[in-house]
């Protein structure tokens, strides 16, 4: 059968890829009509070869760069498929995730990337921003989200 994976490659072969897909993002991943399924491809593919030359903050900017709420929503589901980076969690977490300005959806999806990485620190900062959220989307979501994490018999997430 014809099936590919990353794993397939060298990891120069991997990187060199991944070279030419980052040269592909547009600055900040400010798209056009004609190129933001495009811009949205690309960050599709560095997120399945899941990693970046440059650091993944560089995902958080064009997260927040990005003149299209769907590109923006990619960039932060590319970063959930990266291995945990402490600048770029911590970059999610104050930059986007507890910015009460920026789209419900886009605070959801850093939200979602900061939860796979789940620390005692992240869950606490995650709380405070609860304790004041002024959106009733991104409270009920993430309080839902908490409390079935906590209910969960999954050992990473809940009781044992």
């Amino acid at each position: 059968p014809l099936f590919i994976t990353w794993r397939s490659f060298q990891e120069s072969e991997v990187m060199d890829a991944v070279d030419y897909l980052e040269k592909q993002l547009p600055k900040h991943c400010d798209a056009s009509p004609s190129t933001v399924d495009d811009v949205i491809i690309t960050l599709k593919a560095i997120g399945n070869a899941g990693r970046m030359r440059s650091k993944g903050t560089e995902l958080v900017k064009c997260s927040q760069g990005a003149n299209y709420l769907n590109v923006s929503v990619v960039a932060i589901e590319t970063i959930r498929r990266f291995s945990y980076c402490p600048d770029t969690w911590k970059s999610l977490k104050r930059e986007v995730f507890g910015d009460f300005g920026k789209d419900p959806e886009l605070r959801l999806q850093a939200y979602l990337a900061l939860m796979k990485y789940p620390s005692e620190q992240t869950v606490r900062y995650v709380a405070e921003v609860l304790d004041d959220e002024i959106n009733t989307q991104v409270g009920a979501f993430v309080s839902t989200h908490l409390k079935q994490m906590n209910d969960s018999v999954e050992p990473t997430h809940g009781k044992m």
